[in-house]
This record gives structure tokens, C-alpha cells and sequence, in this order.
């Protein structure tokens, strides 16, 4: 009974209102708007940078990895000093054949 009754009270104030012209649209003069200077001139505000969580996490990872690569560069002769065998094995079992041509 209550919902019934508020739907009529609505429809008694959207008539009263259509009434009024409370829903005609007013035309808006171009001409007479004010200078587009004027109206930003005190919208000064710097654009705020949102980052999300998850990059916040990938750019501490980066800076973590290069802080340690930073610090162990030092140590890299000692660790990558010799990534090759040694010469003496390589020429014990060559895979080919040396040919001298002579004229």
C-alpha cells in the first residue's frame, strides 16, 4: 500500500514540475560565454602520476637487481675470470686438418 502510494505522490510532483517547465532546455548563447583564458586561467594544478602497486613492486625488483649487480662487480673476474677451457685441450683434439699449398 506505502509503495502505491509514493508512485502517485512521484507522479504529482513530475506533473507539477512539467507544469512549471522545469524540463524544457535552455538554449545557451554562444556569444556570450567568457573568454576561454578567463576560465582556466586559475586551473593551475600539476597532473598528480598514479602508480600502481605492481609496478611499484617491478621498479623495487629492477632497483634491487641493479643494486646487487652494482656491488658484485667486483667479484665477476673471480667468478667469469675463465669461461673457456684452456687452450691445451682445444688443441689437442682439432677438428680439422692443416693444409700448406706451396708454389
Amino acid at each position: 500500500m506505502s509503495e502505491q502510494h509514493s508512485s502517485e505522490d512521484q507522479t504529482v510532483n513530475l506533473r507539477e514540475h512539467t507544469e512549471e517547465g522545469g524540463f524544457e532546455k535552455e538554449e545557451l548563447d554562444i556569444l556570450d560565454l567568457p573568454p576561454r583564458k578567463d576560465v582556466h586561467e586559475g586551473k593551475k594544478e600539476k597532473t598528480r602520476w598514479r602508480i600502481n602497486a605492481l609496478w611499484m613492486r617491478f621498479l623495487l625488483v629492477i632497483l634491487l637487481v641493479l643494486i646487487i649487480v652494482i656491488l658484485s662487480y667486483p667479484y665477476w673476474d673471480e667468478w667469469f675470470g675463465q669461461p673457456f677451457p684452456e687452450q691445451s685441450i682445444i688443441e689437442e683434439s682439432p677438428y680439422h686438418e692443416r693444409i700448406t699449398v706451396e708454389r
